[in-house]
């Protein structure tokens, strides 16, 4: 099987995304695996007029349908892939070139955009982390970035402040490319002193509110509706 490379800013299939991330070339592990006939083909609908975007952070993930309106392309209907990507799927194709053709408008939300005609894209997803056991003399987001890190990509934000009410766990996002849900602890080792910290997934699954209907809520009914930081986990808030 081949590797994941970085192509026109998109993770591409074929290798594992930890060792995609540190350019390491090391094969897939082995595993069960299944014939797919070569003439299946999915979502041609959307081939042509559907942009695949890469956002830039997590704010602008959850506020992308607000923001396409505001930018003037409403009639977009948004298709989530996963991490921090989405499908811009527009009227026809003359609407999805005009939205590509505008790159100075929309670079301050995407890091990439490009035509999708079926192209293959690796798996990513957004994981919550809950990070207990970290001493209050080491809370900082140095820190909780160091932890988390060892886990998937950490998008640069704040995650902890002085004022915060709850010094007792906190709750990260990460991006991280299996579906495995994580249950670890590490140890951290400050001036020769160790501290045992505990990170696992959060239960639940995350329902972007951009592309939430009635059928998705009810069959994530422990799913939590992203509309901002507001409607995150309670332990995450």
């Amino acid at each position: 099987m081949g590797d994941q490379k970085m192509k026109g800013g998109f993770l591409r299939t074929g290798c594992l995304y930890s060792s995609a991330v540190k350019n390491d070339n090391s094969n897939i592990p082995e595993t069960e695996e299944i014939k797919i006939e070569t003439d299946i083909s999915a979502l041609e609908s959307r081939h042509g007029r559907a942009v695949l975007v890469r956002v830039q952070d997590f704010n602008s993930l959850i506020s992308l349908n607000k923001t396409l309106s505001d930018f003037r392309f409403k009639e977009v209907e948004l298709q989530y892939v996963g991490g921090f990507n989405m499908l811009n799927v527009f009227g026809d194709d003359e609407a999805a070139s005009g939205f590509l053709k505008s790159g100075e408008e929309w670079k301050v939300w995407f890091s990439h955009a490009e035509l999708w005609v079926g192209q293959a894209l690796a798996y990513e997803r957004v994981a919550w982390l809950r990070v207990h056991g970290v001493p209050l003399h080491l809370w900082t987001d140095k820190v909780f970035d160091l932890i988390c890190g060892r886990f998937g990509i950490v998008p640069k934000l704040p995650h902890v402040s002085d004022e915060d009410a709850d010094l007792s766990m906190v709750c990260v996002g990460v991006l991280v490319g299996d579906g495995k849900r994580i249950t670890e602890e590490v140890v951290l080792n400050w001036k020769n002193k160790r501290y045992r910290v505990w990170v696992s997934k959060d239960i639940g699954d995350w329902i972007l509110d951009c592309i939430e209907d009635e059928e998705a809520s009810d069959y994530f009914d422990d799913g939590v509706s992203m509309s901002g930081s507001e409607n995150l986990p309670p332990e995450c808030q």
